[in-house]
């Protein structure tokens, strides 16, 4: 069973809080070489991400372990790195006991810095920084009580962060205020505000004794997946749609307890896990994945039309960055609190899109803008460096969807040609006035399935026969009622999401007039029932009249006509 929320917040979800501040001593640790070894190990598929936790699971155990020997806890974390705050108590004893954590990391980590592998040697490092002031807590639920997220923030938090940015591996910075409480205790060289520790004089606090960390599922369900705390993968390479979202001009609790309601409501129809929510001095950061632990088809689809809504749905500007590469997803920490993340490049350059977009700009990478340019309208932003990355990046400006999706042309089929003959044989009996049955075609993401029924739309076994196709698409994660015939009404009756509501009901009217004139040709009592049901049809179509029928029908009959 894997902790996935702190039991601080836990605790205090179960006594319906919902915030509350803390003086603390804020410790933030950042790992060094991680991104190199990834991307080394990446290129040894399943047996390379076993190689990669083989080198996590012992690093974290050394760093997560001294904070809660030392009375801390683990608030969040970022990939590789994580914060950790150390209440400072009556007697201010946080700030000694915070400072131990550290020295005890940089100590564990003098022996697990080399990683020797049957793909060679990897080294990885330890940077720490610490700082003292007020850290804010918040939880954030869903109306519906369904979902939630939690999030820790202040300048304590900030300061640790700004320390551990001017460490070297295997240093300790300290803020102002913690060298000045930790005075005589350590001796340290100035680094602008801050200082270097070059040694410790004082005396390590006594580890307290370690408890098997309480899960409360009921709690932990509303924030992740309840499958997430019993998956056994420890990790695998996979492709993960990645998308980190800014919003600067966020500054208040109560901004963005209304912005997430938006967030939890777009889950809803779209997915997406929500690794982290980030609050800090410079507004809120969020970062979801799509493609882990579950993947789809329509990922990449899925997270365009989340954040192209979540953009329609505020009124606070947001930039984004999404891309879509192989990454390690999989857990990281230790069984003293882990976190379900997807660690790679693509999370790097996404982070990048999102830091250096314009507010109110959506930018993707190359391998995103390939697979979507048939659904979506995007605008070459051209090639651009990025801290981190070697080569420039292809950045392209998500502009809005397309109204009707590009038939793009995928080349000729190959190697699926018994499996043409066998659908042309199955639909066969349609051609004598029979009922053929139901077909299904099944298969891992990516396979081929829609590219070989695509192909048999257009095929000559079908085209010498007087036939009609019908598509009714369903959606792995939006599953309104009656779905699939919702989008195939909504094609036939010319409905779009940019039109307005006037035009739809326009377009839907004509049509309707249509197909009732040309009902009355083969079956009288046909065309008055489509007549009298029309609102009905229009209302799957989101379009009412308060007039109609419809409205003047309660759930039950509104129900049985529709069908």
């Amino acid at each position: 069973m894997h902790l996935l929320v702190p039991q601080f917040i836990q605790e205090n979800f179960a006594q319906e809080k919902r915030r509350g501040e803390v003086s603390a001593a804020s410790l933030f640790v950042d790992m060094s070489c991680f991104s190199t070894i990834t991307d080394d190990l990446m290129a040894h598929g399943q047996h390379g991400a076993e190689v990669l936790a083989n080198i996590m699971q012992p690093v974290f155990g050394a760093l997560v372990r001294p904070v809660y020997e030392q009375g801390g806890l683990i608030t969040g974390f970022a990939g590789d790195a994580f914060t950790a705050l150390f209440p400072l108590g009556e007697d201010e004893s946080g700030v000694t006991k915070a400072f131990a954590a550290a020295w005890q990391m940089q100590q564990a980590m003098a022996p697990l810095i080399r990683h020797p592998t049957v793909y060679g040697d990897f080294f990885v490092n330890a940077k720490v920084g610490l700082a003292l002031g007020e850290s804010r807590w918040g939880i954030i639920r869903a109306r519906a009580g369904h979902r939630a997220a939690y999030y820790f923030q202040g300048p304590a938090i900030d300061a640790s962060a700004e320390a551990e940015h001017l460490a070297q591996p295997g240093d300790i910075v300290l803020s102002a205020g913690m060298f000045e409480r930790l005075q005589g205790q350590v001796s340290a060289s100035r680094i602008g505000d801050y200082f270097l520790v070059e040694a410790f004089k004082g005396e390590i606090p006594l580890p307290q004794a370690l408890t098997p960390p309480t899960i409360d599922l009921n709690v932990q369900r509303r924030f992740f997946p309840e499958s997430l705390a019993t998956l056994e993968l420890s990790g695998e390479f996979r492709q993960v749609v990645n998308l980190f979202i800014g919003l600067s001009a966020v500054r208040t609790e109560e901004q963005l307890d209304l912005f997430m309601q938006s967030v939890f409501e777009l889950q809803d129809r779209y997915g997406g896990l929500l690794n982290r929510l980030d609050f800090g001095d410079k507004g809120v950061n969020l970062l979801l994945f799509w493609g882990a632990p579950v993947a789809y088809e329509n990922d990449i689809q899925s997270a365009l039309n989340f954040v192209l809504d979540l953009q329609a749905r505020t009124s606070i500007p947001i930039n984004a960055g999404v891309s879509y590469q192989i990454a390690n997803a999989g857990f990281i920490g230790s069984p003293l609190h882990e976190e379900y993340t997807a660690y790679g490049r693509g999370v790097n350059l996404a982070a990048r899109f999102m830091s250096s977009a314009a507010r109110g700009e959506i930018w993707v990478d190359a391998q995103v803008a390939n697979k979507a340019q048939a659904q979506f309208e995007l605008e070459p932003a051209g090639d651009m460096v990025f801290k981190g990355f070697e080569e420039k990046q292809a950045v392209f400006v998500l502009v809005d969807r397309k109204d009707e999706a590009e038939v793009v042309d995928p080349g000729p089929l190959v190697g699926r040609v018994a499996e043409l003959h066998q659908i042309a044989e199955f639909v066969s009996p349609l051609w004598k006035g029979q009922f053929a049955g139901v077909l299904v075609i099944s298969g891992e993401a990516g396979i081929g399935k829609s590219r070989l029924v695509r192909e048999f739309q257009v095929s000559p076994s079908l085209k010498e026969h007087d036939s009609r196709l019908v598509t009714c698409r369903t959606d792995e994660v939006l599953r309104t009622p009656l779905g699939p015939f919702r989008t195939v009404l909504r094609d036939f009756f010319q409905q779009s999401e940019s039109q307005s509501e006037a035009r739809n009901k326009r377009s839907f009217n004509r049509l309707m007039d249509d197909l009732i004139d040309a009902s009355v040709q083969i079956d009288a009592s046909l065309a008055d029932e489509l007549d009298r049901t029309r609102s009905f049809v229009g209302a799957l179509l989101n379009l009412h009249w308060p007039d109609s029928l419809y409205e003047q029908l309660d759930a039950q009959g509104r129900y049985e006509n529709t069908l």
